[in-house]
Protein backbone atom coordinates (compact mmCIF):
# COMPACT_ATOMS: atom_id res chain seq x y z
CA UNK A 1 0.00 0.00 0.00
CA UNK A 2 1.85 3.59 -1.02
CA UNK A 3 2.15 6.00 1.66
CA UNK A 4 0.90 9.17 1.40
CA UNK A 5 1.06 12.24 3.83
CA UNK A 6 -0.34 15.95 3.35
CA UNK A 7 2.18 18.33 4.26
CA UNK A 8 0.79 21.50 6.39
CA UNK A 9 2.64 23.82 3.97
CA UNK A 10 1.90 27.53 4.31
CA UNK A 11 0.23 29.27 1.65
CA UNK A 12 3.11 32.28 1.79
CA UNK A 13 2.03 34.42 -0.74
CA UNK A 14 -1.23 34.32 0.89
CA UNK A 15 0.18 34.91 4.77
CA UNK A 16 2.38 38.16 3.50
CA UNK A 17 -0.03 40.07 1.29
CA UNK A 18 -2.77 39.69 3.97
CA UNK A 19 0.10 40.65 6.41
CA UNK A 20 1.65 43.50 4.28
CA UNK A 21 -2.00 44.47 3.92
CA UNK A 22 -2.50 45.37 7.39
CA UNK A 23 1.09 46.98 7.67
CA UNK A 24 0.03 49.06 4.68
CA UNK A 25 -3.48 49.84 4.43
CA UNK A 26 -3.10 52.51 1.95
CA UNK A 27 -1.65 50.13 -0.98
CA UNK A 28 -3.35 47.47 -2.95
CA UNK A 29 -1.79 43.99 -2.17
CA UNK A 30 -1.43 41.46 -4.89
CA UNK A 31 -0.14 38.28 -6.14
CA UNK A 32 -0.48 39.08 -9.88
CA UNK A 33 -0.60 42.36 -11.35
CA UNK A 34 -3.97 43.32 -13.34
CA UNK A 35 -3.79 44.59 -16.44
CA UNK A 36 -4.88 48.09 -15.14
CA UNK A 37 -4.08 49.39 -11.54
CA UNK A 38 -3.95 52.77 -9.26
CA UNK A 39 -0.80 52.93 -7.56
CA UNK A 40 0.62 52.51 -5.15
CA UNK A 41 0.30 48.56 -5.14
CA UNK A 42 2.88 45.59 -3.39
CA UNK A 43 3.07 42.75 -5.15
CA UNK A 44 4.15 39.69 -3.34
CA UNK A 45 5.52 36.39 -5.54
CA UNK A 46 7.10 33.06 -4.32
CA UNK A 47 9.98 32.52 -7.09
CA UNK A 48 11.39 29.14 -5.46
CA UNK A 49 12.84 28.14 -2.12
CA UNK A 50 13.74 24.59 -0.77
CA UNK A 51 11.31 22.69 1.96
CA UNK A 52 11.89 20.08 4.51
CA UNK A 53 8.60 18.52 6.41
CA UNK A 54 7.36 21.30 7.95
CA UNK A 55 10.15 23.61 7.68
CA UNK A 56 9.26 26.38 4.35
CA UNK A 57 12.67 28.34 3.32
CA UNK A 58 10.57 30.53 0.64
CA UNK A 59 12.34 33.19 -1.59
CA UNK A 60 9.70 35.79 -2.86
CA UNK A 61 10.04 38.63 -4.67
CA UNK A 62 8.37 41.85 -3.69
CA UNK A 63 7.61 44.71 -6.48
CA UNK A 64 6.57 48.28 -5.41
CA UNK A 65 4.62 50.40 -7.48
CA UNK A 66 4.32 53.86 -8.03
CA UNK A 67 4.06 57.20 -9.63
CA UNK A 68 7.80 57.95 -9.73
CA UNK A 69 10.48 56.35 -9.23
CA UNK A 70 11.35 58.19 -5.12
CA UNK A 71 7.87 56.74 -4.03
CA UNK A 72 8.13 53.68 -5.37
CA UNK A 73 11.74 53.67 -3.74
CA UNK A 74 10.55 54.59 -0.59
CA UNK A 75 7.67 52.45 -0.38
CA UNK A 76 10.53 49.27 -1.29
CA UNK A 77 12.57 50.53 1.86
CA UNK A 78 9.36 50.04 4.20
CA UNK A 79 8.45 47.10 3.20
CA UNK A 80 12.49 46.00 3.51
CA UNK A 81 11.92 47.45 7.20
CA UNK A 82 8.65 45.36 7.81
CA UNK A 83 9.98 41.99 6.26
CA UNK A 84 13.54 42.54 8.47
CA UNK A 85 12.39 43.63 11.48
CA UNK A 86 8.85 43.04 12.40
CA UNK A 87 8.01 40.28 10.59
CA UNK A 88 10.42 37.82 12.23
CA UNK A 89 8.22 35.85 15.16
CA UNK A 90 5.16 36.53 13.68
CA UNK A 91 2.40 34.21 13.34
CA UNK A 92 -0.44 34.25 10.11
CA UNK A 93 -2.39 31.77 10.30
CA UNK A 94 -0.97 28.46 10.41
CA UNK A 95 2.63 30.38 9.58
CA UNK A 96 5.20 31.20 11.68
CA UNK A 97 7.81 33.21 10.39
CA UNK A 98 11.38 32.94 11.75
CA UNK A 99 14.50 34.83 10.21
CA UNK A 100 14.10 36.66 7.16
CA UNK A 101 17.20 37.79 4.56
CA UNK A 102 16.51 40.35 2.32
CA UNK A 103 18.97 38.78 -0.63
CA UNK A 104 18.63 41.33 -3.19
CA UNK A 105 17.85 45.05 -2.13
CA UNK A 106 15.14 47.11 -3.85
CA UNK A 107 16.07 48.38 -7.29
CA UNK A 108 14.71 49.68 -10.17
CA UNK A 109 12.84 47.23 -12.59
CA UNK A 110 11.25 48.26 -15.92
CA UNK A 111 7.62 48.30 -16.36
CA UNK A 112 5.37 48.35 -19.56
CA UNK A 113 3.22 51.26 -18.39
CA UNK A 114 5.61 54.52 -18.43
CA UNK A 115 3.39 55.96 -15.91
CA UNK A 116 4.44 53.90 -13.49
CA UNK A 117 7.37 53.21 -11.28
CA UNK A 118 8.74 49.81 -9.77
CA UNK A 119 10.96 48.29 -7.61
CA UNK A 120 11.83 44.76 -6.88
CA UNK A 121 13.52 42.88 -3.86
CA UNK A 122 13.99 39.55 -3.04
CA UNK A 123 13.79 37.71 0.79
CA UNK A 124 14.90 34.30 1.86
CA UNK A 125 13.05 33.22 5.08
CA UNK A 126 12.47 30.50 7.05
CA UNK A 127 8.35 29.29 7.77
CA UNK A 128 7.31 26.44 10.22
CA UNK A 129 3.53 25.19 9.28
CA UNK A 130 1.06 23.93 11.83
Amino acid sequence: MPLTRTLPYADVELALTSWLQAQLPTCRLVTETPAAFTVPVVQVERIGGASRFTLDAPRVDISTFASDRQSSLALAEQVRMLMEQILPGTRIGNASFGAVFCDSGPSWAPWDNTNVRRFVASYQMAVHAG
